[in-house]
């Protein structure tokens, strides 16, 4: 039951059958954007050979502008992924790949989640916060924006926009909450730690001027210039169209008792990004 070969030559590996779609989760990691273009080459050959009929591709939210004020689900991407850096440079390049050469007759689909989190507090902090002993530093402002949505709701609209015919092509799953999408909101209630933050001021107008003397790196005033970003995400035409609600799961506790009082505080230490609702009379 488990099927070796390699990705750039799908087409031609004989294990793999017809299906009715095809999810792609793939990115080569630690390799160049021709080798990840190389790679969708690969797939989109493998559909065409195979007759696939529908190709949800697991995008990111990384590939819209980084000066972006809203972003919904007509938003225009990133034309340039030279304006992206690591992570976001490949998943833009791939994007426009897919975009400018998907065949006509095959069913593209582009799901935009936001941070993927899990009921675990050991989840990655690259691109958001650092630990120093007893305090965490904040990689950008109080007012960063990061969008979130747990795996299990993620996993959930997958299996409905895999199975189903949707009039759009473009998903955001992703909790559009304004006053919960930020980096320090989900930081602070993730680890708990003392945060320590860097003003926009002066640092962020420093490396405009450095981008714009070019004197800075474009790759590093970009994945600086990303992570101050205050982009507004709204998912509000996604979750209409999939019947889901991507926001934060919520929990009654009625009494607040020792019983009562342990579970809630169990409940916010085991789920730190969910609502805990505690009822007692009076």
């Amino acid at each position: 039951n488990v099927v070796k070969g390699d990705v750039f030559n799908l087409s031609n590996n004989k294990f793999l059958d017809s299906y009715e779609a095809v999810i792609n989760f793939i990115l080569i990691k630690d390799a160049s954007i021709e080798e990840n273009i190389n790679y969708i080459k690969s797939l989109l050959a493998f559909c065409e050979a195979k007759k696939i009929k529908k190709f949800v591709h697991i995008s990111s939210i990384s590939v819209y502008p980084n000066n972006a004020v809203k972003i919904d689900e007509f938003s225009e991407i990133e034309n340039d992924y030279h304006n992206k850096s690591g992570y976001g440079a490949i998943k833009t390049a791939v994007d426009n790949y897919l975009e400018k050469n998907a065949p006509k007759d095959l069913d593209v689909v582009y799901v935009r989640p936001g941070y993927i989190y899990d009921d675990v507090s050991e989840i990655s902090k690259v691109g958001i916060v650092k630990d120093l002993g007893p305090f965490s530093l904040l990689l950008g402002s109080k007012s960063s924006s990061l969008p979130a949505i747990h795996k299990d709701k993620l996993q959930d609209a997958l299996v409905k926009i895999s199975s189903k015919s949707f009039p759009n092509t473009v998903f955001l799953i992703l909790d559009k909450d304004k006053t919960k999408a930020t980096k320090y909101h989900f930081t602070k209630r993730q680890w708990g730690k003392k945060l320590i933050t860097v003003p926009e001021f002066p640092l962020f107008p420093a490396v405009k001027l450095l981008k714009k003397l070019k004197i800075c790196p474009l790759s590093v005033s970009n994945k600086i210039e990303g992570l101050y970003k205050k982009t507004y995400f709204d998912s509000s035409l996604s979750e209409k169209e999939l019947e889901m609600d991507f926001g934060s799961r919520k929990f009654a506790v009625i009494g607040s008792g020792a019983y009562g009082s342990y579970i809630s505080n169990l409940l916010s230490e085991k789920f730190p990004q969910d609502e805990i609702h505690i009822y007692e009379v009076g």
